[in-house]
């Protein structure tokens, strides 16, 4: 029971922390794309600030975290892309 509560808190910061992430995105980094998180952007770019988004998430084993953050934003966008084939060849299915 306290596991399943500790990993529905756990899902619930990232998705916070994925939301903000991508707000300041686009606020701080003048983006064209709101949905990416300013991790995966710092990616992307190669920008020295992904050395220092990187440091904290290394501390906790995640070895590159702004290259997972691009690559969940690469994901997340072609999981969109697919959704919206399928529902346009559902409109056309429609008499």
């Amino acid at each position: 029971m306290i596991k399943r509560v500790v990993i529905r808190v756990w899902l619930y910061l990232e998705r916070v922390g994925s939301a903000g992430s991508q707000f300041l995105g686009a606020l701080l980094c003048l983006t064209d794309n709101p949905n990416e998180s300013i991790s995966g952007r710092s990616y992307e770019r190669q920008w020295f600030a992904r050395h220092i988004i990187n440091a904290p998430f290394k501390l906790i084993g995640q070895k590159d975290h702004c290259k997972e953050s691009y690559e969940a934003d690469v994901d997340w966008a072609r999981e969109t892309i697919v959704k919206d084939q399928i529902r346009k060849l559902k409109d056309l299915k429609k008499p």
